[in-house]
């Protein structure tokens, strides 16, 4: 259920300026979410950041927009820069490997950044660095990304003082299956491969590619089918506004089951395992 926005009227009293933001809570939720995945607790002290840092000064920060363009781009940028610092809060700036430094082009350190420090997921990087090096080719960049992913290993992305990975600290496992756990690749091509079938992309680097071809005869999802896993594991949405906006009745997370189900025994067909 949507939150009405207040009647607005410029320059924003403190009121206001609270009253937009948390209309807009579950975009901020979903902002968290996308920015860290696989780590609900980083999510949810991460968006304490930015709230906390929004309401400081009677939401001063806030209080800056002017009613030009959408309140929610406005938002959305200010609260990925509060993420950001939270992460360098925390984590500490890390010293780019000596590979890295030795590389002409400014791109690779973008790229580490983005990725390393900065933590957003591989696809959404991409699409910074499409924004940023729009001279840049997409096969270019995503080679680029590919190569920074693979050369710093993400369970070293982010250690305390005491070398914690938080891959180490995470919640005990449940015994019950996810559906997340059911698609987990076997390898990052794997992976590629599956998320080009899943948004349609034409462009993928050569090994997702040739997967893609392999696996292509054996993958018969309806379009409606791939909708739900792009939304669900490419745009990060819950299941019940999934399930709302594809007017889904029953059980989604059945749905979702028999769905990966398919994928897998598609893997399996195409001796992909």
């Amino acid at each position: 259920m949507t939150t009405p926005l207040p009647e607005l009227h410029f320059p924003l009293s403190p009121e206001a300026a609270k009253k937009l933001v948390f209309a807009h809570w579950d975009f901020l939720q979903h902002l968290a979410m996308r920015r860290f995945p696989n780590d609900d607790n980083t999510a949810h002290l991460a968006l304490d950041h930015v709230l906390e840092h929004l309401q400081e000064d009677q939401w001063r920060r806030i209080r800056t927009w002017e009613g030009q363009g959408k309140f929610a781009t406005f938002l959305g940028v200010l609260a990925g820069r509060l993420m950001t610092d939270y992460v360098r809060k925390v984590y500490g700036h890390q010293r780019p490997p000596k590979w890295l430094s030795e590389k002409s082009d400014p791109i690779w350190m973008d790229a580490y950044r983005t990725l390393i420090l900065e933590r957003f997921e591989r696809q959404e990087a991409i699409g910074l660095l499409q924004t940023r090096y729009p001279d840049a080719q997409l096969q270019t960049i995503r080679q680029v990304v590919a190569e920074v992913l693979g050369r710093c290993p993400p369970r070293s992305r982010y250690q305390d003082s005491h070398g914690v990975t938080l891959d180490d600290i995470a919640e005990p496992v449940s015994q019950i299956p996810t559906p997340e756990a059911e698609l987990e690749p076997t390898s990052r091509e794997l992976l590629e491969a599956l998320e080009g079938y899943i948004r349609g992309e034409a462009e993928l680097p050569e090994e997702a590619a040739t997967l893609l071809e392999k696996l292509q005869p054996h993958l018969h999802l309806s379009a409606e089918e791939r909708l739900f896993l792009r939304l669900r594991y490419c745009e990060g949405l819950k299941m019940a506004q999934i399930a709302r906006l594809l007017h889904i009745k029953g059980d989604p997370y059945k749905r979702l089951h028999k769905i990966l189900a398919r994928l897998r025994a598609a893997c399996e067909e195409a001796g992909i395992r």
